[in-house]
Parts: structure tokens; sequence; C-alpha cells
């Protein structure tokens, strides 16, 4: 973890890590994350990685990696999933930010200003043999999509 939000309390916003260290005897070559909701910041952090490098002899390659979707304390969206929320289960809507490369910022990053959330059902095991998807879940996440696809033709 390389610096936390200011706007969400407890949820990073910049970090790295060690993905894959490969070696084939002669070189080691290591491939590392970079994960940031601002471009600012990933920018330094691979700066600060490129000049370790430098400072070694190695060599820095970056690739594009996820693009950045920071957070927005004012969304128009978002408000109408929490009323949905509400008005199908009677209970107020969690609104939490992830760390995670969302897909979110690549619609951002072509569409900048989008009003944009994610939503998902409940699953366990993420990205292994065991991922499990709660079909309980599922049929609220379609459900919530309706209520708020109605709202917006309202």
């Amino acid at each position: 973890v390389q610096k936390m939000s200011m706007a969400m309390p407890g949820l990073v916003q910049t970090s790295s890590n060690l993905a894959r260290v490969v070696s084939d005897g002669k070189s080691v070559k290591l491939q590392c994350l970079l994960r940031s909701s601002v471009n600012s910041f990933l920018d330094d952090m691979g700066e600060k990685i490129d000049l370790l490098c430098h400072v070694f002899g190695a060599e820095a390659i970056f690739r594009p990696g996820f693009p950045t979707w920071e957070y927005t304390a004012k969304s128009e969206l978002r408000d109408m999933l929490a009323k949905a929320y509400k008005e199908l289960t009677g209970k107020e809507m969690k609104v939490e930010a992830t760390h995670g490369g969302l897909e979110g910022g690549a619609f951002l990053s072509k569409m900048p200003g989008l009003d944009i959330a994610a939503i998902g059902c409940d699953a366990t095991g993420a990205h292994t043999p065991q991922e499990q998807l709660d079909l309980n879940s599922y049929k609220r996440m379609v459900d919530l999509v309706a209520r708020v696809l109605e709202m917006m033709c309202e």
C-alpha cells in the first residue's frame, strides 16, 4: 500500500504488488501490478520503481494497466441505486469503494465525466476454482437494475 484515500476512510488509493518472479538462470524478471484511483499517483509510483531499477542496474518496462476511476462524492446514479435498493429490500444500500481494476475506469477513460457505479452479487472464492455465486443475490441485482432502468424512464 502506497497511499490511502482521503475521500473514503479505509480505502487503499494506490498500491503495488509483486505478481510474478521468473528466472531463466541468467536474468530475473519481476512483474508488479500498479493500481491507483488517481493517475498522478500511478505515474509517481512508476517513476519511483523506474528510479529504483536504474539504481540497481535493472530495466523497468511499463505496460498499460488498469485505467483509474477516482471516487466521486456526488453521483445521481448511485443515489438512484440507493433509492431503488431501499424500495426493493427495505434496507439502506451499503456504499463502498474498491481498489480493484474495475471496468468502470475503462468506460471513464473513454467518456470523461460519465456517472458510474458498480454493483454486484454476493460471491465467494473469487478467481479460484471454488468461486461461487449466490443465486438469490443475483435475482436481487437483476431486480435492482430493472428498477433503476424504470426510474430513468420516469
